[in-house]
């Protein structure tokens, strides 16, 4: 084979540009991870279903761009971005039947309370 002095040395000067993390995939999971604790302690109200949505739509952004791209990525990053997702469609969904039933609870025990008012 015949050596080409135009491509001598090319080789050593290509270099594999090192894989980054994906931007919100670690945002993405801590705030699933905070969500559901929220919504399996009951503490937070309102604000479970707003830090779960919000990890899922980061979580989401991210595996769409890693599927865009997976090379230019790393596998960590993507994992974590799936857990973020997954953990705020989770504590989303809850803290939102959470809240909508506390809204209920209310309602009922608000008007029972009034119609004990009324009777008296």
């Amino acid at each position: 084979m015949e050596e080409n002095p135009l491509l001598d040395g090319l080789e050593a000067e290509i270099s594999v540009a090192p894989k980054q993390d994906l931007k919100n995939a670690k945002k993405s999971q801590v705030m699933g991870i905070i969500s559901l604790v929220c919504a399996c302690l009951c503490c937070c109200g309102m604000l479970t279903p707003i830090f779960g949505f919000l990890s899922y739509s980061w979580g989401k952004k991210a595996v769409n761009l890693y599927e865009s791209n997976p090379e230019l990525y790393t596998e960590k990053s993507y994992k974590q971005a799936k857990t973020g997702k997954i953990t705020g469609l989770i504590a989303g969904i809850l803290g939102s039947i959470g809240f909508v039933l506390s809204i209920v609870y209310y309602l009922i025990y608000g008007m029972a309370a009034l119609m004990a008012i009324a009777n008296q």
